[in-house]
């Protein structure tokens, strides 16, 4: 049976991730999410993105990244009638906004209630094209947003909420550890070392992507790090593992593979991690979670 899949309205991974800095309203403390299933599911379709490192662990090939983003989400003490008509592409976006959130709700809940992966697979598909449809709806709403001039921003359709959410990772095997800056070092005299042109090439490597980057290893990671992530997306399942004997698909020992979370959803893998700048943030504390009840 597959599983019941989060609340409705939850926040997509990215969805205004290029928007301008001033046209997004952060607040003084923001409560820190778990990743549900369906972000999880929207990252695997993403290449690449930018977060902070809470926990690494190169001998289980372990991650958690912090990732913050916001979103656009109607202002309740919006006042139509003192703004007269001047929102009225903005008002029209909320509406759209509405109607594919509860369209993604429905689709959600038809598949939650679906007996087998086969029954799901039409709602699943819908679900995501309605999530295309809501990323698509807030990357205009932010680009409208940003070119308001002379309101009042106390009275806007639209407001920002910024959200930060820990994503617990696999990473790859022969997973690729990158870094975009040059460690200083100094000489026996206290001065700053200063590179040659065959040790920065040295440095680079044969590949060096992405570009700018050096090699680095795993002791230079750790927790307060701003870290490029880039993800290999989960193998997709075919007709026949979906077709799959009732037996198996009922046997509550199988084994999980390592890139799904607790509900079975499938978790994109990290091929690469680039430090792009350093932190201070303290060691989490590690959690076994097979003893958890």
């Amino acid at each position: 049976m597959v599983r019941s899949i989060l609340g409705v309205g939850a926040v997509i991974l990215g969805l205004l991730a290029g928007l301008p800095d001033d046209a997004v309203a952060q607040s003084k403390k923001t409560k820190v999410e778990q990743g549900t299933a369906q972000d999880y599911y929207y990252m695997a379709q993403v290449k690449s993105f930018t977060g902070q490192l809470i926990s690494f662990d190169d001998s289980t090939k372990t991650m958690t990244v912090r990732y913050t983003f916001s979103e656009w989400v109607p202002n309740p003490n919006y006042n139509a009638k003192a703004a007269g008509n001047q929102y009225a592409h903005l008002v029209q976006h909320q509406n759209q906004l509405t109607q594919h959130q509860n369209r993604l709700a429905a689709e959600m809940q038809h598949a939650a209630a679906s007996k087998n992966p086969k029954q799901a697979a039409p709602h699943l598909r819908n679900a995501q094209h309605e999530m295309g449809q809501i990323a698509h709806i807030q990357n205009l709403i932010g680009m409208d947003m940003a070119k308001l001039t002379n309101v009042n921003p106390n009275n806007l359709p639209f407001k920002a909420k910024e959200h930060q959410k820990d994503f617990d990772l696999d990473m790859q095997a022969a997973v690729v550890y990158r870094k975009m800056f040059l460690p200083q070092e100094y000489d026996d005299t206290g001065n700053l070392k200063t590179y040659t042109k065959e040790k920065i090439a040295e440095l680079k490597g044969k590949d060096p992507n992405p570009k700018g980057s050096y090699s680095a290893v795993a002791s230079e990671y750790h927790p307060g790090q701003t870290v490029g992530v880039y993800l290999t997306p989960p193998p997709k399942k075919t007709s026949s593992s979906s077709s799959s004997s009732s037996s198996t698909e009922d046997n509550k020992d199988a084994k999980k593979s390592p890139a799904e979370d607790d509900g079975g959803t499938p978790k994109p893998t990290v091929r690469m991690l680039v430090i792009m700048q350093d932190g201070n943030l303290a060691a989490a504390p590690t959690v076994d979670k097979k003893k958890k009840n």
